[in-house]
């Protein structure tokens, strides 16, 4: 006991001793630390400096608005636009027949303003008109025309138009001196139209009453317009501590109302040569739509001007847009002959198929 009480005393009494001693330098340099006081706030000053500066990539204290100006070279993708199959070799193998969907060019256009210091407000128009098209042979089977004989030769497109608005309001801080994060919320709305296209040619067997010899062509659009809430947040990591090379990415969201039409026409030739047209036309009916944005790319700005109050930034990188379930149609097959597997001569399928638009955007905005 003595000895445990002897060993606890020790200790205390070095404990004390040791606190003392950090005590008097505490002191010695409490005098050191408050004459350098103010060499010691400019470098507070210094480091709240830098992070404006980073600020300012974004928004600016200086600038009051900022425009901004992208290149897309994008695809559209929607395969719910059927075009029909192709039967080949003696077993009755079925070979869908799919688009190629290819890219184009579109343009997006913004605008932006910073009423107060610690938010602004950017407002887009984005639009991309584009089509594609593609040419098929074999013994072909074209889907939504009452035909029984098979085709020798089709011709298919897809069309699509996208005008989208967007507005949004922000506000940009920093996690750091190089990580930079802006959430924001605002709507979307705007006007897509898609249109399908199929024209076929050259009946292979003889005809007899009721067969196509003449070219048949069919042709079914969707058109809607659609307004909701968005939000989401954009992310740049710079590589340095000055205003250079950074990876971007943003990410958004939106739950939109839709009013959505349907209007398929279709023609074909019966024997002889009588031409029978025939439309199909579905309600108009409202809708909820979710559509998803998002992009990533490399980027690189710089101040312009001394006064550091024009900026300039340049872009590039992937962006994608999903909008599910944007095309809504029954989908028919005639055949007389019935491929293995099919039942009767006709085959209906209420099809729902979502709409993706894809590519690199290219961008050049100038702050002032």
């Amino acid at each position: 006991m003595k000895k445990i009480a002897y060993l606890i005393c020790s200790a205390f009494l070095l404990s004390g001793i040791s606190l003392s001693a950090m005590q008097q330098t505490a002191a010695k340099n409490h005098g050191t630390q408050y004459q350098n006081h103010e060499e010691r706030m400019k470098k507070v000053e210094d480091h709240l400096q830098m992070d404006t500066r980073y600020y300012d990539h974004l928004s600016s204290y200086v600038a009051n608005m900022y425009l901004n100006a992208e290149f897309l070279y994008w695809a559209g993708e929607n395969e719910g636009f059927g075009i029909g199959f192709n039967t080949i070799d003696a077993e009755n193998t079925i070979i869908i027949l799919n688009r190629d969907f290819e890219y184009g060019p579109g343009f997006r256009v913004g605008l932006g303003f910073k009423p107060l210091i610690d938010w602004d407000m950017y407002f887009s128009y984005t639009r991309f008109h584009h089509s594609t098209k593609k040419k098929f042979s074999g013994s072909l089977f074209p889907l939504n025309v009452p035909m029984s004989g098979q085709i020798e030769r089709m011709k298919s497109s897809f069309k699509i138009k996208y005008d989208i608005l967007d507005l949004e309001f922000g506000r940009p801080f920093h996690v750091g001196q190089t990580l930079a994060f802006k959430p924001h919320i605002g709507l979307r709305g705007g006007w897509i139209k898609q249109e399908g296209y199929n024209a076929g040619f050259d009946n292979i067997e003889p005809p007899s009453p009721g067969d196509p010899v003449a070219p048949i062509s069919i042709s079914y659009y969707e058109k809607l317009w659609t307004i909701g809430p968005r939000a989401g947040f954009e992310a740049d990591l710079f590589f340095s501590k000055n205003y250079g090379f950074n990876i971007y990415g943003n990410f958004s969201g939106a739950l939109m109302y839709a009013n959505v039409e349907y209007i398929g026409k279709h023609t074909y030739t019966e024997y002889p040569d009588t031409p029978v047209p025939f439309t199909l036309i579905g309600p108009k009916r409202d809708d909820l739509i979710a559509a998803l944005q998002c992009a990533i790319g490399l980027a690189w700005g710089d101040f312009l001007t001394e006064g550091e109050d024009v900026a300039l930034q340049i872009r590039a990188g992937w962006e994608c847009n999903y909008w599910w379930d944007l095309y809504s149609s029954l989908e028919f097959v005639y055949f007389e002959h019935a491929p293995p597997g099919a039942i009767g001569d006709t085959s209906a399928q209420d099809i729902t198929e979502s709409l993706l638009l894809q590519g690199l955007t290219v961008s050049a905005r100038l702050d002032f």
